[in-house]
């Protein structure tokens, strides 16, 4: 009978069981820590100790029964106030063993440790020395605030060194120990305190603008609840928008004089004026002159619209800038500007013979600008020159005539349905209107 084959021998890697050791040792030293911290949290005077034999029911108060009363008498007595960050240590400790990897010696980490906790006695001592601890469960007794341990070596520390030089060379090791503790260097704590600082530097400027344009907001909305609106440009009321009021007396003055053997058109031939588009109303331009004044405002430029110029298919806000501000400063911000006006495309241009510049914003319903109305307006009437032309209205509103004769060339460009062939024909008419064939 064959002897059954054994099969190979598993090996455990050492790194997995040092990986299973290091976390077994965080979750003791993480319980110890919780176990010693609720022991001191509930300290009372009065429970079972060294120095007392507990009350006469036999009932202890500590949360950590017998043995936490007594360790929490125990940290009291040697170590005072500091004896409370011994479970902050040992939760310090517990968690780290879960996440660092390289700590280098635990015996460094540890002496690091302990000089840190007694260098903190000796500091509380020199600074406080005995206090009475106030509270029931401390019993209001006189304790050193170092401990016994505290008071010991701050003693011998001021016979040799006096008090300043005490302060000095404890100030020295509680720094070198924090450091031996916690495995990092000075370096680093100076490169994290820079940035901490420089965060919170930004975080102050960005608070201070915010306050400042809050301020300049405020006290702008305080002014223009005390100045006057802007003014709204009335345009000039358009001869073919009387001739719907006054029919009989707008007909005899369209009809044209006879011109030898022809007789020009007649203006009622042509399409008037729909007096219903009345466009948009004054409350509506002046929201938006306000709406376009606070956006201006929330970046920090200061102005007023001075003047509003309706247009058929633009309306002109005249805005006057506060002195200081320069033109670019509005220009750069025409993308804003037009988001704060609904999406429309805005422009900043400058206004000849004005001290303001012209914020051009798009009508929502572009304004119908009909032939009848150009040729029967006083500007048209007044116009000089034989080939006079009507070519419709500026970006204010008025009439626009001109005379081809004056001009070497006419260009009429365009894209596709924007109405080049409705201003060529509108161009053509205007001269049959106003001249004869042999003319």
């Amino acid at each position: 009978m064959s002897a059954k084959k054994k099969g190979p021998d598993r090996k455990i890697d050492p790194k997995v069981s040092h990986s299973r050791w290091r976390e077994v040792v965080g979750v003791l030293l993480t319980a110890a820590g919780i176990f010693l911290l609720i022991s001191l949290v509930s300290y009372n005077a009065s429970d079972v100790s060294l120095n007392s034999t507990g009350s006469s029911a036999g009932e202890v108060g500590n949360m950590g029964g017998v043995v936490g009363a007594h360790l929490a008498d125990l940290i009291v007595q040697l170590l005072g106030l500091a004896g409370f960050l011994i479970p902050l240590l040992f939760l310090f400790l517990g968690v780290s063993r879960f996440f660092h990897r390289r700590w280098g010696s635990w015996l460094l980490r540890g002496a690091g440790g302990l000089t840190f906790l007694l260098s903190i006695c000796v500091l509380l001592q020199l600074r406080i020395g005995a206090t009475t601890w106030v509270g029931t469960r401390l019993g209001g007794l006189e304790r050193d605030a170092g401990g016994i341990v505290g008071r010991v070596i701050a003693e011998s520390l001021v016979g040799l060194f006096n008090v300043p030089g005490a302060y000095v060379l404890m100030s020295a090791i509680f720094i070198a120990s924090l450091l031996v503790m916690t495995n990092i260097s000075l370096r680093d704590i100076g490169r994290a305190a820079a940035a901490v600082l420089r965060g919170g530097g930004r975080l102050v400027t960005k608070k201070r603008e915010a306050t400042r344009r809050h301020k300049a907001v405020t006290r702008a909305r305080e002014v223009e609840t005390q100045t006057a609106p802007p003014r709204v440009v009335k345009r000039k009321a358009a001869a073919g928008a009387k001739a719907r009021k006054e029919p009989t007396q707008a007909e005899f003055e369209a009809l044209p004089q006879p011109r030898g053997r022809f007789v020009l058109p007649p203006l009622h031939l042509l399409e008037s004026p729909d007096p219903a588009r009345g466009g948009i109303s004054e409350q509506e331009h002046q929201a938006n002159a306000r709406r376009l004044e606070l956006k201006l405002k929330d970046f920090g430029i200061q102005g007023r619209v001075t003047a509003i110029s309706p247009g058929p298919v633009i309306t002109v806000f005249e805005y006057e800038p506060a002195p200081g501000v320069r033109r670019n400063q509005i220009v750069n911000l025409t993308g804003d500007l037009s988001l704060a006006m609904g999406g429309v495309s805005v422009r900043v241009s400058d206004l000849p013979g004005k001290s303001v510049l012209g914020i051009e914003v798009p009508n929502k319903e572009p304004e119908l600008v009909v032939l009848r109305e150009i040729l029967s307006s006083p500007d048209y009437k007044r116009a000089k020159g034989t080939l006079k032309l009507a070519l419709g209205k500026d970006a204010s509103g008025e009439p626009f005539v001109t005379d081809l004769d004056s001009m070497p060339h006419l260009l009429v460009a365009g894209a596709t349905g924007t109405g080049k062939s409705v201003a060529i024909n509108s161009m053509v008419l205007s001269m049959v209107c106003n001249l004869t064939p042999d003319e």
